[in-house]
C-alpha cells in the first residue's frame, strides 16, 4: 500500500461565466461589429480568474493589490475595472474563467462597448 501524511483528491474542472451577445435596449446591434475595450467587474470571495473575449484570447486577471511580497493573493470582494486588447467582433462577449480550486463568485459584467467598426 501506499502511505502518506496528507494526500489530496478530486477531479480537475474549470468554472467558466460568460455574457450573452450584447444588444441594445431601444434598436437592435446584431448586424454592427462590436468592440468592447473595457469591462467593470464586481466579486465576491474571488482569486485566480483569466479574462477575455474569448477562449483563445485569456489573460489572467491581476488581483494582488495590499499583500506583502510572499504572502499569497487575498480573495477580492468589490469592484475591478478591466481594459480589454479587444478588436472588432460581431458578437461582444466577455469570458471569464478559473481553474485553480478556489472561490470564484461573478456578481456583475458591466461593458463599456463602441458600436461600428
Amino acid at each position: 500500500g501506499i502511505t502518506a501524511a496528507r494526500a489530496h483528491f478530486g477531479l480537475p474542472y474549470k468554472a467558466e461565466a460568460e455574457t450573452l451577445d450584447i444588444e441594445a435596449p431601444d434598436s437592435t446591434i446584431l448586424t454592427y461589429n462590436r468592440s468592447i475595450d473595457r469591462v467593470g467587474l464586481m466579486f465576491e470571495q474571488t482569486r485566480g480568474v483569466l479574462i477575455g473575449p474569448d477562449a483563445a484570447r485569456l489573460l489572467p486577471l491581476k488581483m494582488r493589490e495590499f499583500e506583502d511580497l510572499g504572502e499569497p493573493t487575498e480573495m477580492r470582494t468589490g469592484s475591478k475595472i478591466v481594459d480589454l486588447l479587444n478588436g472588432w467582433e460581431t458578437k461582444g462577449r466577455i469570458l471569464l474563467r478559473q481553474i485553480d480550486p478556489v472561490p470564484f463568485t461573478l456578481l456583475a459584467a458591466i461593458p463599456n462597448m463602441e458600436v461600428g467598426g
